[in-house]
């Protein structure tokens, strides 16, 4: 016997008013966990009950067995629960990504559970929570309407409503939640007692009073207030008494300890609401220094060689003002850029190398990093900067909308000062106004032994890369590195104390002192903080070399695309200058950092002589390479893609099987009905006539008279197909605007048809023979004959009608 089987006798229960009770209650459920606020996108929950209950409720009222209930409500939750999750982030992304970010999301946060650290990612919480109530929901609406008790439809919901009460009692006003949960599950239970009640004396034969229903539900409600009023204050009356009191505390102990039990499921929820690791905001003081770690902060994955030896900055944002030992910023005012934006137009663009990089965070950051200069994002983002009156773009920062979570991912196409020394040189000092106005501010506690250790420094110099290169050899020459520094006196400036007394600091001094010492010559500059390039892996071309990333390996046999794994101890401050034409500029004067050379520009490109510069060993000779081959940029994106793409198909290829699997059972189902019998016409004849008479009913229930279309819908599908195509004379008199009178004959209407449309005269025919048959003839009519002739005049009246409206419009 097949699955799909059923006892045809097997009584369905409930009716609309009970759906709709169930409905309201799982959405009150729903609604307690949205209450709570705990993280964001909880609505979702409540969307997702809302179909998992109408999804019970028309499983409940089908003919299939309980395995394929549960069969198809694991099928829709697989499909449904994964897109809702997937809608919480943003609309402008494309789907593809979306999974690659939520499936990267989700391999974090196992790794989190396996290894018992805190779940720091609400994604884990939002899924049990959908899962939790996609599964009381649609267990309530099949419970429902398979075996009508209501307890069965009510308790989960009220217990899981409960529980997260438990965890949330702080304001009044969310407790009404309960009580009204309460007053609609009594509402429902009386409601299914009542069509128990009335099954049970139909069969019987027992006389139901016409005003049963109204009188049962009136007693019902002053009820149901008076129960859910007592059952309030409870507790208020038990603490006033002190042997109720006593009673109640006893009652409740069992609650309260498992409570206490249970109260770790929520510790990742508290872990993760707020947790967000920016480490860098609007200001920023000097500091004193520490010890950073080697906790992996996030990966990158770029090019091997960018052009020209460039070594990777990762920029958080710039700043541009310094004042009391603290750089801050006024590029406040945010922009949005979205995916589908226009390029920034930033200083330089036209002229530099364009570069790819994907960014994967192991912590939840909003603060974007950033190859400087960035040009797109692949998601929204807020960009803080402005719009001079040339038309450039000051940069500042870029926040996502949303926090980027550990396991997710965002590609920024920058460009990048991969220039020559003879470029930079050629720049001259043609600045635009506003970076002289933001960019040469200078403290008012300067002291003048800075500004003529700058004069010093430069002296003899008149190009402003040529000063630059002399400032930050001499802080790289003269200033020892330490991670963390004394206490300053508190009356010296500290850039001045830094330079002349201590000579001793780390990143931070070193940028600032540099910035300070270009601003006072007139260079214009700024301080940028982010981190430096990191540990790099270059993964070998597959089948081309098995030894390992060792010196004198040629380019062909590593791979386009490199990782570079970045560390809080990587966390940067650098210098940049600013360039007519060429735009922002890195330099590098802190000493821990390699020296940051460009090739000359004045020699054939593969020569070792700029290399010579930078005295490296051979193993940083792949790294700083001065000339590689450069890569077009539909080769950069191609490699940018292809490990993202990889994860991408083989997720796809899950889904797509996922959704074959689905069909063939479905196909499956479909053979087995054929075989029992199954008709595709009869059936949806059926569903015709089964879905307006059930409207009828509905609205005879609740007392209001059904709509004549609705009536007429019913008559017309009821009559023999023999009258059916005969009216479709009538239907096209109608259509041409010839209505018939109520005493025509059908040869009269015929004729008239034929009048008005001649290409009519042969099937009107024939169906007026098969009609005429059927009455005056002791023979049967032909039913086929029919229905062809009645969708032949069909079809002509409709073009007659479309022919008379087409001429309006010549």
């Amino acid at each position: 016997m097949s699955n799909l089987s059923v006892d045809k006798e097997k009584k369905r229960w409930g009716d609309w008013i009970s759906a709709v009770l169930l409905i309201i209650c799982m959405q009150i459920a729903a609604g307690r966990l949205i209450a709570t606020r705990w993280t964001d996108e909880l609505q979702l929950v409540q969307l997702i009950a809302l179909f998992g209950t109408i999804l019970g409720l028309a499983l409940g009222k089908s003919k299939f067995q309980r395995f394929w209930v549960i069969f198809f409500s694991i099928a829709y939750g697989l499909f449904l629960i994964p897109w809702q999750i997937g809608l919480t982030i943003e609309r402008e992304i494309v789907w593809r990504d979306r999974i690659i970010n939520l499936w990267g999301r989700l391999g974090v946060i196992i790794e989190e559970l396996v290894t018992k650290n805190p779940v720091t990612d609400n994604l884990l919480f939002l899924l049990l929570m959908s899962i939790l109530f996609w599964s009381l929901s649609v267990y309530a609406g099949f419970s429902l309407v398979r075996e009508g008790n209501p307890w069965k439809v009510v308790i989960p919901g009220g217990i899981t409503a409960f529980i997260i009460h438990s965890y949330d009692p702080l304001l009044l006003s969310r407790s009404w939640y309960l009580a009204t949960y309460l007053f609609f599950a009594l509402l429902l239970i009386s409601r299914m007692v009542y069509l128990q009640n009335i099954a049970k004396w139909r069969g019987n034969h027992t006389h139901i009073p016409p005003d049963m229903g109204f009188d049962f539900t009136r007693i019902v409600l002053v009820l149901i207030l008076v129960l859910v009023i007592f059952s309030w204050n409870v507790p208020v009356l038990a603490q006033s008494f002190k042997p109720v009191a006593e009673i109640w505390r006893t009652a409740a102990r069992p609650y309260l300890n498992t409570k206490d039990r249970l109260s770790f499921m929520f510790a990742s929820l508290r872990a993760s609401v707020g947790l967000v690791q920016n480490f860098y905001g609007n200001t920023m003081m000097l500091g004193l220094g520490s010890t950073l770690s080697d906790q992996v902060i996030l990966e990158v994955k770029a090019p091997t060689n960018p052009p020209n030896g460039y070594r990777y900055y990762w920029e958080a944002r710039s700043y541009n003002i310094y004042e009391s030992s603290q750089w801050q910023t006024n590029l406040k005012t945010a922009h949005e850029l979205n995916p589908e934006s226009e390029d920034l137009n930033l200083p330089g663009a036209d002229i530099r190398s364009e570069i790819t990089a994907t960014f994967f965070p192991h912590t939840p950051i909003s603060n974007l990093y950033v190859l400087s200069e960035p040009l797109w994002v692949n998601r929204p983002t807020q960009v803080y900067m402005t719009i001079n009156p040339d038309g450039l773009v000051n940069l500042g920062a870029l926040l996502s909308k949303s926090i980027i979570h550990p396991g997710e991912q965002y590609t920024v196409r920058s460009v990048i000062d991969s220039m020559t020394e003879i470029e930079l040189s050629g720049a001259g000092t043609d600045y635009p106004q506003w970076v002289l106005d933001e960019y040469l501010k200078l403290p008012n506690d300067i002291t003048p032994r800075t500004k003529e250790l700058a004069n010093e420094i430069a002296s003899g110099l008149s190009n402003p890369y040529d000063i630059a290169i002399a400032v930050t050899e001499y802080l790289r020459n003269n200033i020892e590195y330490e991670q963390a520094i004394k206490q300053p006196p508190k009356n010296q400036e500290r850039i001045d104390w830094f330079l002349f007394d201590y000579q001793k600091g780390f990143c931070n001094y070193y940028a600032s002192a540099e910035v300070i010492l270009l601003r006072s010559l007139g260079i214009p500059a700024r301080m940028a903080v982010g981190f430096a390039q990191g540990e790099r892996q270059i993964p070998l071309i597959e089948g081309q070399f098995t030894g390992g990333v060792v010196p004198g390996i040629s380019n062909e046999q590593i791979s386009d695309t490199a990782t570079y794994i970045v560390r809080q101890k990587d966390a940067h401050a650098w210098p940049e200058v600013y360039f007519p034409g060429r735009g922002w500029v890195i330099f590098e004067p802190t000493v821990s950092q390699p020296i940051l050379n460009r090739p000359s520009g004045l020699i054939n490109n593969n020569s070792n002589i700029d290399r010579t510069r930078n005295n490296l060993d051979d193993s940083k000779y792949l790294q700083e390479l001065d000339t590689p081959e450069r890569q077009t940029p539909d080769s950069l994106a191609n490699t940018q893609n292809s490990d993202a793409d990889s994860g991408f198909w083989m997720l796809t290829n899950i889904i797509i099987f996922s959704i074959l699997l689905l069909s063939l059972t479905i196909l499956v189902i479909i053979v087995l009905l054929v075989r029992k019998g199954f008709r595709v016409m009869p059936f949806l004849e059926q569903i015709s006539i089964g879905l307006p008479e059930g409207m009828v009913k509905g609205f005879q229930k609740a007392g209001i008279r059904p709509p004549n279309f609705l009536l007429n819908w019913i008559f017309y599908l009821k009559l023999p197909h023999l009258s059916r195509s005969y009216m479709e004379i009538n239907h096209a008199l109608k259509r041409i605007g010839k209505n018939p009178s109520i005493q025509d004959t059908p040869t009269e209407r015929i004729n008239s048809l034929i009048q008005a449309i001649p290409d009519a005269s042969e099937p009107a025919q024939r169906l007026l023979t098969e009609y005429q048959t059927s009455i005056y003839s002791p023979r049967q009519a032909n039913p086929e004959i029919a229905r062809k002739a009645g969708y032949e005049i069909r079809k002509l009246s409709w073009l007659a009608r479309l022919g008379k409206f087409l001429p309006r419009f010549q």
